[in-house]
Parts: structure tokens; C-alpha cells; sequence
């Protein structure tokens, strides 16, 4: 008997144009292809999603299509990506995690997969964590903190393994053939601040950048950030540029830059991608955990006017000294294989009730 494909929702966070988010999500629907599944996304813009990925969709905003969806649905995939947060709304972690609550209720399986945690401040949020996420499947989670955090509230069937984007070095070395060839300029990933103005500070530091070899690409990574964008570019004139980037390039504009300051998470995993020192800029708590996964070749700095007065030096430092993240990305890509094992062991329970008609 030849049991048909098992369609395994993506409950992540797509749809938004982050491009880490949407590398994520492309890693997972590829995992998921490679084992034999269809992958469903949740997406808030369904027909964006469609179109990068070419996928089956369901529109995460509408109640009685993602009821339909899951119905429809073997299994549920709940990640990619930092959703384990309360810090950016009173909303999102209850929205995220009531995607895994009407799961379990329609009687899926679900599985947490490339899932980042950081400390929850709101009132009630590791209650919560913790009453829906112990009835769920194995959790994987992409480090220390994000275990630490879920094993205080409760949740201890954890596994660790790092980011799903530490993969794609082999991916496209392996995959498609793509080498990441390095260039002289210096790669600037800002990220806007909800806490007011920023941009003078990035100016500053943009123009603390400027040297006789290269110039100043300016990468966003997230849409929101254009605007910061534009303005660092119209001070810094000819000497910058900006530089767009999707999940297919991102690795390959970034981690060719002989080195790349970044507030974005992803921004800082494309670095090490192709080797490069990296200064992280820590706009939340899961870049310092991911400066401390990577080690030597990276260096942090705080968000503030002080932290990135400071981070040019700190890069110049870094590549003054010829240190690399090569090590890192070998390593943490390497390790990603335990996601997976993990994912594959998960299909192969829903796939066995399946596949003999019970």
C-alpha cells in the first residue's frame, strides 16, 4: 500500500516580508519536501507566500480558514522563528500559541520546530507556555536560552539545535552549487527602533565605516526598516548604497562582505555564513544568545548610542586581527542535523497510523 503525502501545516511567521522569517519557513517547507510531506502555510498575506514559495496556503488571520486548514491537515509544524516572545505585543504570544491550542483540539499532532524563546515579562505568559506547549510534541529549540526559558515554565521535553539558517551554507554549496565569494565592502544591517529616532546613531556609525576599500552596502532585512534605509543613505551619499535581498540571496550579499555589523538575527547568521567577523548589535536578547552560540569571530555591542559608537572599532578590531567565523558556521551547521532527525522521527509516527487505515 503506498500511503499518500502527509500535508504538515507551517505555523510560523510568514507572509510579513521579513526575510529571515521567509528563509525560515523556505528551510522547513524543504525539510518537510525532502521526507516525503507537503507543506501548508499559515501565512498573513497568502498570496505573497504563494507566490515565493509556491505553496498551498491558509490566511493565519482568518479564524474559520485556519478551523478548515488544520482539518484538512495531518500534523502541524509550530515555528519557525522567535514566537516565544511577549515583549512587541500583549497579542502575539497567545495569537501564536492559540494556532497550537485548535491543533490539539482537532486532534493533530504537533511538533515545535527552529523555535527561539526569550525571557517572558507579562503576567500569566509561562503559565500559558507551559499549559500548552507540555501537551504538545518534542520541541526543538535553537539554544541555551530558549531552553532555559521553556524549562522554567514547565516545559522540559526540549531539544537543542541551533538556528535552521546555519544550514544553508551546505544547502547552497551542495544543493546548487553557489559559492559565497567575498567583496571589500562592509555590510550595515540596521533595524528600526520602537523606542524612538535612531537614526542619527546609525548615520554616525555608517560614516565611521567609510574606508579607501569599498563601500557601505546598506542591507534591510525586515520592510519596516526602508525608510532608516533611505536616510542613511542620503547622508552618507555615494560612499553607500542600499542592497536588497530575499531568502534566496541573503547569504550571498551579506556573508561576501568582508565584514557586517547587524540588529537583525538573520543578518548576523548570514555573516557567519560565509566566514565573516561580525559585530551583533544586541537589539533583544536573542542576538546575545546567538553571539554566544557563534564565539570567536563575533563581538557585541549594546543598542545605544554608546554600543554602536563603538561597533566600527570593534569590526575594524576583528578584521585587524584576520579572526573568522568559519569555525561557527562549520559547527552550528553541522548540529542542525539533530532538528532534523527529530522532524523525521515525528513524520515517521504520524505517517505509520496513516499508512495502515487506522
Amino acid at each position: 500500500m503506498t500511503s499518500r503525502p502527509l500535508r504538515i501545516v507551517i505555523a510560523g511567521w510568514t507572509g510579513a516580508g521579513n526575510v529571515g522569517d521567509e528563509l525560515l519557513f523556505d528551510r522547513v517547507a524543504r525539510s518537510l519536501r525532502r521526507l516525503g510531506a507537503e507543506p501548508i502555510a499559515m501565512s498573513v498575506d497568502s498570496s505573497a507566500t504563494s507566490r515565493l514559495h509556491a505553496v498551498e496556503t491558509i490566511d493565519a488571520l482568518s479564524l474559520p480558514q485556519v478551523v478548515q486548514g488544520l482539518r484538512a491537515a495531518d500534523g502541524m509544524v509550530f515555528g519557525p522563528g522567535g514566537l516565544l516572545q511577549d515583549t512587541t505585543s500583549p497579542f502575539s504570544l497567545p495569537g501564536h500559541l492559540g494556532r497550537v491550542v485548535l491543533a490539539q483540539r482537532l486532534g493533530l499532532s504537533v511538533i515545535g520546530f527552529g523555535l527561539g524563546a526569550v525571557p517572558l515579562v507579562r503576567r500569566g505568559s509561562s503559565r500559558l507556555v507551559r499549559q500548552i506547549l507540555r501537551r504538545s510534541g518534542p520541541i526543538v529549540v535553537r539554544d541555551r536560552q530558549s531552553e532555559s526559558v521553556l524549562r522554567s515554565a514547565g516545559v522540559t521535553r526540549t531539544i537543542r539545535s541551533p538556528d535552521l539558517a546555519f544550514s544553508l551554507f551546505h544547502d547552497l554549496q551542495v544543493d546548487r552549487g553557489v559559492e559565497i565569494e567575498g567583496h571589500p565592502d562592509i555590510a550595515l544591517v540596521p533595524r528600526l527602533s520602537r523606542a524612538g529616532d535612531t537614526s542619527g546613531w546609525w548615520i554616525e556609525t555608517a560614516r565611521m565605516l567609510i574606508g579607501s576599500d569599498g563601500t557601505v552596502r546598506l542591507i534591510g532585512l525586515d520592510p519596516r526598516d526602508g525608510a532608516l534605509l533611505g536616510t542613511i543613505r542620503r547622508a552618507l551619499g555615494s560612499c553607500s548604497r542600499i542592497v536588497a535581498v530575499d531568502h534566496h540571496n541573503i547569504a550571498q550579499e551579506i556573508g561576501a562582505c568582508r565584514g557586517v555589523i547587524s540588529a537583525r538575527y538573520h543578518g548576523v547568521i548570514a555573516a557567519v555564513l560565509g566566514g565573516r567577523p561580525v559585530v551583533a548589535v544586541g537589539f533583544k536578547p536573542d542576538i546575545t544568545a546567538l553571539v554566544g552560540q557563534i564565539g570567536a569571530g563575533a563581538d557585541l555591542v549594546s543598542h545605544d548610542r554608546s554600543g554602536l559608537g563603538a561597533s566600527a572599532a570593534a569590526l575594524e578590531e576583528l578584521m585587524k586581527r584576520g579572526v573568522t567565523t568559519a569555525e561557527a558556521r562549520d559547527r552550528l551547521g553541522a548540529a542542525t542535523v539533530i532538528g532534523d532527525r527529530v522532524l523525521a522521527a515525528w513524520l515517521a509516527r504520524i505517517r505509520t497510523p496513516i499508512a495502515t487505515g487506522r
